[in-house]
């Protein structure tokens, strides 16, 4: 559900309500790691594990993992409000955002203060106006600021450490911040210094690119920093020395189906460097072309279409392509003007001062490792490599440059939807290799790397060009509800040749070995798995996979690749005279409203605490010497600030309704409502006011179930109020879905060892290797006959196939094309959970599409392995 309208994409929004939604149930439970645990298991289909801040084991401390080109910063900006309205329940909070550097840092502040930058009118809109310093601005920083608005103050982690000019400066005494600490106990003023007033307001601290600060000692600073809670944003989590808490992850096909990057990246090699620069200025020139017309279709402007040019070091021992020698080239030998050419290195930075949207702004961009860090180019198209053999670190730097989709926005002319690189060298194989580690350091998982890069050298998928790589990947077995990981100890153990090809990502629960391994040490790395069951599951996991690679198959494009688009219409009603895609809309928009709904909350859904009862009747400072959780302590230090003092029934009223998110009622009828139920506790259950202000989080939590069981019921009454009338219903070409190449959003790709086949897609998304999903997957791609091609339906994606039922979007697990038109649309269902209210719900409605669509469309409910209900659908 999506807070406002403010152009964030739909996979921003769900990071963000994920991130609320944890934080909502962390000051329920009073507990992180079960709320991590709760989140992660709904997501990911397993719990991941916890690893809680050294020193702050209390404090919430989670990753969002969004690869480059995923709008990291525009999330953290996002996610502020999310925190002050889940988690901290005030107004104005202070973040601490620190940033792996000072260029990043002057960027980051940049687009905070300056109008015209996406995320300073984001602050705006989110909040009126915010309060952005830098180190030195903070050192003067005075109460009336922090109290009066959203403060933010932008630096780098080095700014905190002691050991430093800013963190000295930071750490020592501060006559001019004394004031900040009225009615602060001794220990609460420390040496009144910016640390301690930062620990007193106890910050939410967001770290941009923690991966790049992830030592020991940065550790330390954060706990020193005395956080309410801690957001890291990061495109490689740390898996090793503080592994990083990752609450949710974006694939970078997710990425590239809601139109954030432009993929996949067609490579083009050759040995003779004038060759491979002729061709590469000759696909700019052809993008230029593609670009005009873009402009006279949708008058979306891109210009100029940039190069970027990876040269070489100067050597002593031979000559080499120095960013000086490539410019003399690209004049003499191309006739590029000088002054569309720019030098972009450590030691010459002509970028300076630069601004895409200047009229001169350089076409080709000649750098060797790296660009200067913050610098975002969408209209970077072509990227060009002198250099075959180079560190995935390095590749990694600029090959970022020229993933982003310009203005977010998918191209009517396909060229321009995807990525292009050029690399002087006469091994495919290696500078392929290459390529997907830096995509790798980029934040894409390696298993997506094999279907984001391809060759224009031949019409073959490039699936072939991988084989000599050997990357072994297999699923993690799960042991009560949770990946099984191998022992660290163990891990340390193996010979770091062997340590170093290992890539384990608990969020896709699959074990990758880069380069494949011999099976002796493939035994090693089973036995790291301490347990003997599951490291013979490893084993024989392994031998599967292995004998699968051994089996020589040619490649086939599938119809996505071969150009092939398909539509399969969605359910549409009539209103008003007009048809229109049926969602949750006519539910919403019908005769109800938030007065009907129940308002008295039962014991099983607000049980009384002796404990909380004892703690609601002591006063702040009593509450400060008492020995309470990490919670109390924070809601009695913000309390010093004049947040919650005496409180009044119509004060916890105020509180829920501006907490408690409810779009579907004005604001007097919620306000009324919360009343009577709060009067309900008071009156009839016999609690004290001072004890639902002290548990209001939980409280808030309650509110919204209830209010959530309600609206079922509501849009329940109109849905099937709505059904009493079919002939509103029809299913017409103009609401489809349209399933295409770079618009199939998944999480994870199947790994399994055997062979699906007709799939629409390369990929086969979010799909697992075993069980009766599986099973049916399996029967509808290799035993199923006439099948021209299926999809195995991603949930909750842009491009996904869904039907609206009362409670929400229904997606069914498979769409199938048959060789006669007809589109079946498959649903699996163990016999557990097959006769559920919301099974029979999700049968009617797929039973009402298949009845409206005229016999073009049909609707299998698939239980227990019967596959004959497949066939019985299309008889």
């Amino acid at each position: 559900m999506v807070l406002n309208n403010n152009g964030l994409k739909d996979y921003q929004h769900k990071l963000l309500d994920a991130f609320a939604g944890f934080l909502a149930r962390t000051r329920e439970l009073k507990n992180p790691q079960l709320a991590f645990a709760e989140s992660t298991a709904a997501h990911f289909g397993h719990a991941l594990a916890y690893h809680p801040l050294p020193g702050a084991s209390s404090v919430p401390y989670v990753c969002l993992r969004v690869p480059t080109g995923g709008g990291k910063t525009r999330i953290a900006g996002q996610a502020i409000k999310r925190v002050n309205e889940s988690f901290l329940a005030t107004e104005h909070s202070l973040i601490l955002w620190l940033v792996p550097s000072d260029p990043i840092r002057e960027q980051t502040l940049y687009a905070l203060k300056n109008s015209g930058e996406l995320l300073y009118q984001d602050m705006r809109d989110l909040f009126g106006a915010v309060h952005v310093l830098d180190i030195n601005e903070a050192l003067y920083l005075q109460p009336s600021t922090l109290n009066t608005g959203n403060t933010i103050i932008v630096a780098t982690m080095q700014s905190f450490k002691r050991d430093t000019d800013d963190g000295l400066r930071v750490n020592r005494q501060n006559g001019a911040l004394m004031s900040h600490f009225d009615g602060a106990s001794s220990e609460q003023k420390g040496d009144c210094s910016l640390m301690d007033v930062i620990r007193l307001r106890r910050p939410f601290v967001i770290v941009d690119e923690a991966h790049n600060q992830g030592t020991p000692l940065a550790v330390d600073t954060l706990v020193r920093l005395g956080p309410s809670c801690i957001l890291e944003l990061t495109a490689t989590p740390d898996r090793a020395s503080q592994p990083s808490n990752v609450l949710r992850s974006v694939s970078a096909a997710t990425l590239q189906a809601e139109d954030m990057l432009k993929l996949p990246l067609e490579l083009a090699i050759h040995p003779e460097w004038r060759v491979s620069l002729t061709e590469a200025i000759s696909r700019v020139r052809s993008l230029e072309a593609d670009a005009q017309d873009e402009f006279k279709v949708t008058g979306e402007l891109i210009n100029p279409v940039v190069m970027l040019i990876q040269a070489e070091r100067k050597s002593q021992d031979k000559e080499t392509f120095t960013p000086e020698r490539v410019k003399k080239h690209l004049i003499e030998d191309f006739q590029i003007p000088e002054s569309s050419i720019a030098i972009a290195t450590s030691a010459l930075d002509e970028l300076s001062g630069r601004k895409l949207e200047d009229p001169d702004y350089p076409q080709f961009i000649i750098t060797v490792d790296k660009l200067r860090e913050g610098w975002d180019c969408p209209f970077a198209y072509v990227l060009f490599s002198f250099r075959n053999t180079t560190s995935a670190t390095a590749v990694e730097q600029v090959l970022g440059r020229i993933l982003r989709m310009p203005h977010v926005t998918r191209k009517e002319r396909e060229a321009l939807n995807r990525s292009y690189a050029y690399v002087v060298s006469g091994e495919l194989a290696s500078t392929v290799q290459g390529l997907r580690d830096g995509l790798v350091q980029s934040g894409f998982e390696r298993l997506e790397t094999k279907n984001l890069v391809v060759t224009a050298m031949d019409d073959n998928p490039v699936g072939d060009l991988f084989a000599p790589q050997g990357d072994l990947t297999i699923l993690l077995p799960e042991v009560g509800g949770s990946v099984a990981l191998p022992s660290s100890e163990a891990m340390e153990a193996l010979p770091k040749t062997i340590r170093e090809k290992l890539e384990i990502s608990p969020e896709t629960g699959t074990l990758t070995v880069r380069g494949g391994a011999s099976s002796a040490h493939l035994k090693q790395i089973a036995d790291t798995f301490k347990q003997p069951d599951m490291a013979r599951t490893i084993r024989e996991r392994f031998d599967s996979q292995v004998a699968v690679d051994k089996e020589p198959h040619q490649p086939v494009k599938s119809p996505a690749e071969a150009g092939e688009s398909a539509r399969v219409p969605l359910l549409s009603i009539t209103q008003f005279g007009f048809f229109d895609v049926f969602d949750e809309t006519p539910l919403l928009e019908a005769d109800w409203e938030i007065g009907e709904f129940d308002p008295k909350l039962t014991e099983a859904e607000f049980r009384h605490d002796v404990e909380a009862m004892r703690r609601a009747s002591l006063t702040i400072s009593q509450l400060e010497k008492v020995e309470c959780d990490v919670y109390d302590r924070l809601d009695s230090q913000l309390a010093l600030f004049g947040q919650e003092k005496g409180w009044q029934v119509t004060d916890l009223i105020y509180w829920l309704d501006r907490n408690l998110y409810f779009p579907y009622s004005e604001g007097a009828r919620k306000a009324a409502w919360l009343n009577a139920a709060v009067t309900y506790l008071i009156e009839q259950r016999g609690f004290t006011l001072d004890e639902l202000a002290y548990r209001k989080f939980r409280l808030r939590g309650a509110f919204e179930r209830k209010l959530a069981s309600g609206l079922v019921v509501a849009k329940q009454r109109a849905f099937d109020e709505l059904f009493g009338d079919e002939s509103r219903f029809a299913v017409r070409d103009e609401h489809s879905v349209v399933f295409e190449q770079g618009r199939y959003g998944y999480d994870t790709p199947y790994v399994g060892f055997v062979h699906l086949k007709r799939h629409f897609f390369r990929v086969i998304g979010n799909l697992k290797a075993t069980g009766e999903e599986f099973e049916c997957a399996e029967f509808i791609a290799n035993q199923l006959p006439d099948v021209e091609w299926w999809v195995r339906n991603v949930e909750k994606k842009p491009s996904a196939f869904w039907l609206q039922t009362a409670s929400d979007r229904f997606y069914p697990d498979f769409v199938v094309k048959m060789k006669n038109g007809i589109i079946l649309v498959v649903e699996y269902k163990g016999g557990h959970i097959a006769n559920t209210q919301d099974s029979n719900e999700k049968k009617r409605i797929g039973a009402l599409w298949e009845k409206r669509s005229g016999g073009r469309c049909r609707f299998a409910w698939v239980e227990n392995k019967n596959w004959q209900s497949i066939r019985d659908a299309l008889a």
